[in-house]
């Protein structure tokens, strides 16, 4: 009662040196969510008796609570070693790091607190999110498994959904989707739109359209946006009611900024599907300008990182050579720019029986930011490169092989198709010497309009500006011819444009240097079940088609922007300038 209060305000100040009762005081504040008025009284709690690791421990959740999570860590490390077997406190260091997004360091706390899962199902979903964030999708998979039924609400639904997704199980994760959307409707929305990606990674447009229409129905929905611009994508069957209502809802509202993006990046793709350039060139530079407002993209770092690269490219050792020459499955590399057409090559070789795409892996570029820490080295990534010896070679290399076995199964290659790889050709020809590295080529215009036109989810800050991507490209020619020159490197060059016209020739040439024999399945890819997580899923569902070249033409003013970029980029860097 509000008397009860004063009287314990009263108290309070006729107490203030009891820190027993500071801290019951605080906590009554806390259980009533009253985190700023509990927050001074645990201050002084801890003040007046340092030892006191309940009224430390009351503090830190204090500052949890509040989203001081900066404020809880230290308090929580210190009480971690007062009391190790406090496990609510590793508990709660883990959510504090895991909030910081610092998840290795969360790890192995909310490790120490696993014994307290079964009666905490929190846990294992911090855990999972903690593994979902660390790309081990299989390990999030796990621990979401754990949870009972009644501890999974819609968004743990979400989230286990992708786990299972992006661990390969795509079934699964459209089994946990259709049975939390029965029954339910707008609170599952989210599931809806998951349900309908998916649906249409694997070819199944009806049904991804069908998921789509009960979000579409509604223009005033939340996820509108989000729905429209994944219809747009596809080819909704009645375009001309989905531009209609999009456009409704950009005028009308409510639209944040990421609303607008989805909006115009869909309408764009709506517009250049029906010839509507013009207006497509609108919503298009609308949307880019509205992401490159918030992005950074580092030029100067980037031809730093590229410098070492070329120079890279003419070292030579002989640690390879003690390495393991032919891991089982092998390694293929399909590499270049992004929208280059990498996704069609590595969907063609999947259909082979002996090939497995295991999609956009990502090791390198992970491994190039934790490979100083990880091996205790004293140069940067990539300058420490020619310094590593076989020991450090081989603990990096056995991750990754076991990464490639959980893709390829019984698979004699399995295929990383992860664009920039091209920046880490050095490390991957110490690692695999006899590697293939399939580089796809396109025409940079339609590379860079392909770019521009994608709303990537994250990274590639280049992308939303024609000058940057026109820098960014300068700067992966740099690196690709320095490789070319060297035979050794087992390069292989395959124009976007001579698959196009002649994908049998092509794929003949590719199977040969693999020493595998023709298989005509390949010609039939889209047709080979594989999920392709990537911008292109869509496309490379389909039979292969020509409208994809020479795209540039029908939108001269970007083209014309790009070109004056790239010539002047590529007159620094002393590149010929062809196309």
């Amino acid at each position: 009662t509000r008397h009860g209060v004063r009287r314990q305000r009263q108290m309070c100040i006729r107490d203030r040196s009891d820190p027993s009762f500071l801290n019951d005081l605080a906590s009554f504040y806390s259980a009533e969510k009253r985190y700023q008025d509990a927050l001074p009284l645990f201050e002084r709690v801890v003040q007046l008796a340092p030892d006191f690791v309940e009224g430390a421990y009351n503090l830190a959740t204090c500052h949890l609570n509040l989203n001081q999570y900066e404020r809880a860590i230290p308090a929580l490390l210190k009480i971690s070693k007062q009391a190790p077997d406090l496990l609510p406190a590793a508990f709660n260091l883990g959510v504090a790091y895991n909030r910081l997004g610092k998840h290795r360091e969360a790890l192995p706390w909310l490790r120490r607190a696993y014994p307290l899962a079964n009666e905490n199902p929190a846990i294992n979903v911090e855990l999972a999110r903690c593994y979902f964030d660390l790309k081990d999708f299989g390990q999030s998979r796990e621990h979401f498994s754990r949870l009972k039924p009644i501890d999974i609400d819609a968004s743990i639904a979400e989230e286990m959904a992708k786990a299972n997704y992006l661990s390969g199980d795509t079934q699964c994760a459209l089994t946990i989707l259709a049975e939390n959307i029965a029954g339910k409707r707008g609170e599952v929305d989210n599931l809806r739109l998951l349900q309908a990606d998916i649906y249409i990674n694997i070819g199944q447009t009806d049904a991804a359209a069908e998921a789509l229409e009960l979000i579409l129905d509604d223009t005033t929905n939340e996820l509108y946006p989000a729905a429209a611009n994944l219809a747009a994508r596809i080819g909704f069957a009645n375009g001309d009611k989905l531009r209609d209502n999009m456009e409704h809802r950009l005028v009308n509202g409510p639209v944040g900024r990421e609303d607008e993006i989805k909006l115009r990046f869909g309408l764009a793709q709506l517009e250049d599907r029906s010839g509507g350039y013009a207006k497509a060139q609108g919503h298009y530079q609308i949307a880019n300008d509205l992401q490159a407002s918030r992005a950074v993209y580092d030029r100067q770092t980037l031809e730093r990182t590229v410098s070492q690269l070329v120079r890279l490219s003419e070292y030579k050792d002989n640690v390879e050579s003690k390495l393991a020459s032919q891991p089982t499955p092998q390694p293929v590399f399909v590499l270049g720019m992004p929208r280059s057409g990498t996704s069609l090559i590595a969907q063609i070789l999947n259909a082979h029986e002996a090939i497995r795409n295991a999609g956009e892996l990502g090791y390198f570029s992970t491994l190039s930011v934790a490979i100083g820490g990880l091996l205790s080295l004293e140069e940067t990534y990539p300058a420490c490169i020619p310094m590593l010896n076989l020991e450090q070679l081989e603990k990096i290399k056995k991750p990754y092989l076991d990464l490639l076995k959980k893709h390829g199964g019984d698979a004699n290659y399995v295929i990383d198709k992860f664009p920039e790889n091209f920046l880490h050709i050095g490390l991957i020809k110490r690692l695999f010497p006899n590697a293939l590295l399939v580089h796809v080529c396109r025409d940079p215009r339609d590379v860079a309009l392909s770019i521009y036109f994608q709303n990537f989810s994250e990274g590639n800050a280049y992308c939303w500006r024609l000058t940057d991507i026109a820098h960014y490209y300068v700067q992966y020619e740099r690196v690709m011819r320095a490789w070319s020159d060297y035979p050794s490197t087992n390069l292989f060059n395959v124009g976007y444009s001579d698959v196009v016209k002649n994908m049998e020739s092509i794929t003949r040439e590719l199977l040969e240097k693999l020493s595998l024999p023709w298989d005509a399945e390949c010609l039939q890819y889209y047709r080979a079940e594989s999920d392709v997580r990537t911008a292109s899923h869509w496309q490379v569902r389909q039979p292969i088609y020509q409208h994809a070249i020479n795209r540039w033409k029908n939108y001269p003013e970007f083209t014309e922007e790009f070109c004056r970029e790239l010539e002047i980029q590529r007159r620094r860097f002393g590149l010929p300038e062809v196309y």
